[in-house]
């Protein structure tokens, strides 16, 4: 390898690594040190890393129904660096990685200067879809990344003599995304590992499925083994299994969600775009991309048609936006580009949850970021300055969920992240609770007889309070409260 080519590659690594921060810096609030608020879902997930590094066992100790690999990778960035910053770390890292196999996909079809654009063009998607950061599909999007570019590398370089360490590649990236959110992975992953299979027989390479098969079951099982030993050790595998797959398979939206979002017009918005991008990829080498196209859009509306979380269009990125830009780069066609970036563009109407923003309005979000979680902190030390470490794993958050009534930053989850407190009941998602008896039968305040019981006034309170407050004020006095957000805190009489 020359200099120059050195020098290339190294500058495309160096763009990669700072779009990667330039993108998580501004727009990811949950992880950029740039900002200082929680949203709920992340809270609920650094939360459940905290527990891992207090001993805790996810769904046996405390109960959310995303998978334990989501978990450990919030458990690794605050051991790492406390706080944030780690999981920016990692946040960067893992985008970088995506951003660099798109660049490797793209140069299998176009240049390296359209490629550079497509990718520029798919961060753009990814924004328009995003939400505050540190979602699964946020870290979902590396692992289906890596596997698109080995799927693509197979469909078009057809390097026949290598092919069992891209399916352990593969493997290794499906049981990842599985383990953090199985929708995902099936959709993303698991549909084009079909698609890809197909082709294989339509080509009449029976050997060469084997071998692929051979190596994907290895990366597979290699993750799978790691977890499910883990929780074998700590007597969790029903939890794991029902954390995982059975709550998740009574969560899911399944076809009824889907035929109920496509009669809606933000289901209906997509149709164009789709049809679109199934004519341009006629045009691509043999239409081999059509093996990777078809399957993963069927099998993400199937699997993902909540049409309330848009968000959960993030994890298309990777497989079907950046498939539509790197596609567009390479028509010859100019009006044809510009039609269909005129019909993508559409999208974002009907769709997105974020805009561009200018830096006045980013620096006025920055600011009120600050005040909201000064605010908060303020507010509610004073609930636990005076409790040592084994009191704060004796507190039974009763119906801490979503957001305190009229200010979204001042999320009851986000107050037992910052004050490092664990709750000890297995459910701290209520609301999962009344959806299901299983989890139903945890959430019984006389079984768990803690110390002391959390609850908050302004969230969503369930029918259950009233049986269980006569149990709470008989046994229970106000301890403490706080009023901005309002969290009562009881304590245990003596």
């Amino acid at each position: 390898m020359n200099t120059k080519n050195i020098l290339n590659k190294f500058g495309v690594i160096l763009f990669c690594i700072l779009s990667a921060t330039l993108f998580l810096l501004f727009f990811s609030q949950t992880l950029s040190p740039l900002y200082t608020i929680e949203a709920c879902d992340s809270s609920v997930f650094k939360l459940m890393g905290q527990a891992i590094l207090h001993g805790k066992v996810p769904y046996a100790d405390l109960f959310d129904h995303k998978g334990p690999m989501l978990y450990a990778i919030q458990a690794l960035g605050q051991w790492l660096i406390p706080g944030r910053n780690g999981l920016f770390l990692l946040a960067v890292i893992g985008l970088s990685i995506s951003i660099f196999c798109w660049y490797r996909s793209a140069k299998l079809f176009t240049t390296p200067f359209k490629g550079i654009i497509a990718i520029l063009l798919s961060l753009l998607t990814y924004y328009f879809y995003a939400e505050y950061g540190n979602f699964t599909e946020d870290w979902n999007i590396p692992f289906i990344s890596v596997a698109y570019y080995q799927i693509l590398s197979l469909l078009f370089k057809e390097e026949s003599e290598k092919l069992f360490i891209p399916g352990v590649v593969v493997g290794l990236c499906l049981a990842g995304s599985f383990f953090i959110r199985p929708n995902d992975a099936v959709a993303f992953i698991g549909a084009p590992v079909l698609g890809l299979l197909i082709w294989f027989i339509k080509e009449k390479r029976v050997h060469d499925v084997l071998v692929w098969i051979g190596g994907f079951a290895l990366g597979f099982s290699i993750i799978a083994s790691i977890f499910i030993i883990w929780f074998a050790y700590h007597n969790a595998l029903n939890d794991l299994w029902y954390g995982l797959i059975g709550f998740n398979a009574k969560y899911a939206t399944g076809i009824k969600g889907l035929l109920k979002g496509c009669l809606k017009i933000k289901k209906l918005s997509y149709v164009p775009f789709l049809v679109t991008l199934i004519v341009l990829a006629t045009q691509i080498k043999g239409n081999r991309i059509i093996y990777i196209l078809i399957p993963s859009t069927i099998a993400a509306y199937v699997l993902q048609g909540n049409d309330a979380y848009m968000h959960y269009w993030m994890a298309w990125v990777p497989v079907i936006f950046f498939s539509f830009w790197l596609i567009v780069m390479c028509q010859a066609n100019i009006a044809f580009k510009i039609i269909a970036i005129c019909v993508f563009l559409s999208l974002p109407i009907f769709n997105s949850m974020n805009w561009l923003k200018t830096p006045i309005t980013m620096y006025k979000e920055v600011k009120h970021n600050i005040r909201a979680k000064d605010s908060t902190l303020v507010n509610t030390q004073c609930l636990f300055e005076e409790m040592n470490e084994v009191d704060k794993d004796s507190i039974w958050s009763y119906n801490l969920t979503w957001h305190a009534k009229g200010s979204i930053w001042s999320d009851a989850f986000n107050v037992l992240l910052v004050n490092k407190v664990i709750p000890c009941n297995r459910v701290p998602l209520i609301f999962m609770a009344l959806r299901d008896e299983t989890l139903y039968e945890s959430m019984d305040v006389i079984k768990a007889q803690p110390k002391y019981i959390l609850y908050s006034p302004n969230h969503y309170t369930p029918k259950t309070f009233e049986k269980d407050s006569l149990y709470i004020y008989e046994n229970y006095i106000t301890y403490k409260e706080s009023i901005k957000p309002q969290i009562i805190l009881y304590k245990r009489k003596q």
